[in-house]
C-alpha cells in the first residue's frame, strides 16, 4: 500500500510547528549561560598564593651616546730591527704577552696606570712603581703594591719576561724599554704599522688602535627607574655610570673603547644596535643594558594581589593583615614589589610575607 499523505492544510501546520520548535531551541541555546572553561575559572578564583623573592636589577635597554676621541697608537720603546711579529689587524693585544721582537728580544705589552718612563731600580719609589706593581699583581705575580721597588717586584718583572721568551732576564733594574705601554688590559689593533725586517726607532708607531672615547652618556633614562648606583653592560664589559648616566672615569672610557659594539658603531653607524646619535659631535649610539650596580631584593606577586594602587604604591593582603608595598617593576604577569612598614621611607630589610590573597575586594587599607 502506498504511504499515506497528509492533507495539504495538515502538512502546513506540521511544518510551522517544526520551525517554531527549532527557533525555540535556538533561542534557548542563545540565552542559556555558557559554562566557564576550567582554565578561566581557575584564573578568577580567590584564595592565597605563595610569594617568591628575587633580586631585581631594573635593567633597561637604552642607548649610550659615545663621542669618539683621538686615534690611539702604540709606540716602539726601543731602536732596532723587527725580528718577529704576530700582530694582525683586528686582533687583540693583551697585557702580559708579547707579539713583537726587536733584535730578537721579545717586547712585553703592559697596561699600567702610568707609562713606565725610566729604568726602575731597587729603592726607587713613585706612581710609576705603584702602577707597575699593580699590573704585575693583577697578572698573578707575587708582589706588594707599596710604591717601593724591591726584590719582590724585581723577581716578578724577571718572571714576566721569562714567560715571554727571555732566557735569563737577570737585570738588576726593570728596563723601561722592555715594555710596550697599553692604555687598557686588552686593546684591538686596527692596523699593524711595522713588519718583520723593518728598522725602527724608539717612538715609531707599532700599531694603530681603535679610536679613544672622549665621552659617553646614557640617553633617555626613564623617570621611574629604581634609585641606586647604576652601571651599563656593553658586551662582556661592565662600566659604572654616575647619577646622570655619564661614564665618568678615564679607565672606564678606555674599557668602552675596546668593546666590539663600539668598534662596530664606528665602522658602520647604521649597523644593528648602533646608529648615529645625531648630536652634531660625531657621536654614535651603542645599545647597553642600563641597570642597578647592586640589585635590590623584591617579592614577586601576581598583579591580582595588588589593590588600593596609588602611583607606585599599593597594598597586598597577607592572611588577614594588609601590607604596604612599592612596585618597582613587572614582567610577564609578575609584579616586583618591596615591602614597607607603614610610614617608613625605606623598604623592610627582611620581608616576612610568604603568601598573599587574590580575593582582595573590600580588603582593609594598608595606609
Amino acid at each position: 500500500m502506498p504511504p499515506r499523505r497528509l492533507p495539504g492544510r495538515a502538512s502546513l501546520l506540521v511544518a510551522v510547528g517544526v520551525a517554531t520548535l527549532s527557533v525555540g531551541v535556538s533561542i534557548g541555546v542563545a540565552i542559556a549561560p555558557a559554562s566557564t572553561p576550567a582554565d578561566i575559572a581557575r584564573s578568577v578564583s580567590t584564595g592565597s598564593v605563595p610569594v617568591s623573592s628575587q633580586q631585581f636589577a631594573d635593567g633597561r635597554q637604552l642607548g649610550l651616546a659615545v663621542v669618539p676621541g683621538a686615534q690611539r697608537s702604540l709606540a716602539m720603546p726601543r731602536e732596532g730591527r723587527v725580528t718577529a711579529l704576530s700582530c694582525v689587524p683586528g686582533g687583540e693585544l693583551t697585557s702580559g704577552t708579547s707579539t713583537v721582537s726587536v733584535n730578537d728580544d721579545p717586547l712585553v705589552f703592559l697596561a699600567t696606570g702610568q707609562p713606565l718612563w725610566r729604568d726602575i731600580a731597587a729603592g726607587d719609589t713613585g706612581p710609576d712603581v705603584s702602577a707597575l706593581q699593580a699590573e704585575l699583581a693583577r697578572l698573578g705575580y707575587d708582589t706588594a703594591v707599596d710604591g717601593k721597588f724591591g726584590r719582590g717586584t724585581l723577581a716578578a718583572v724577571r718572571a714576566l719576561a721569562q714567560s715571554n721568551g727571555h732566557a735569563s732576564a737577570d737585570w738588576q733594574a726593570a728596563p723601561a724599554d722592555l715594555f710596550v705601554w697599553l692604555p687598557a688590559p686588552v686593546v684591538t689593533a686596527v692596523s699593524c704599522d711595522v713588519q718583520v725586517g723593518d728598522q725602527v726607532a724608539a717612538g715609531d708607531p707599532l700599531a694603530t688602535l681603535t679610536r679613544a672615547v672622549a665621552s659617553a652618556t646614557v640617553q633617555g633614562i626613564p623617570g621611574d627607574v629604581v634609585a641606586g648606583a647604576r652601571e651599563v653592560a656593553v658586551d662582556s664589559a661592565v662600566i659604572p655610570v654616575d647619577a646622570h648616566g655619564i661614564v665618568a672615569d678615564e679607565a672606564s672610557l678606555r674599557t668602552l673603547a675596546d668593546t666590539a659594539s663600539y668598534r662596530s658603531a664606528l665602522g658602520n653607524a647604521s649597523g644593528p644596535g648602533q646608529q648615529d646619535a645625531g648630536n652634531g659631535d660625531g657621536a654614535v649610539t651603542v645599545s647597553v643594558d642600563f641597570r642597578l650596580a647592586e640589585p635590590v631584593a623584591t617579592l614577586v606577586v601576581p598583579p591580582a594581589a595588588l589593590y588600593a594602587i596609588e602611583g607606585d604604591e599599593a597594598c597586598v593582603l597577607s592572611g588577614e593583615k594588609p601590607r604596604a608595598v612599592r612596585m618597582v617593576g613587572s614582567q610577564l604577569g609578575k609584579t616586583f614589589v618591596q615591602l614597607y612598614e607603614k610610614g617608613a621611607e625605606k623598604p623592610t630589610a627582611s620581608p616576612t610575607v610568604t603568601r598573599v590573597e587574590l580575593g582582595v575586594r573590600g580588603a582593609p587599607s594598608c595606609r
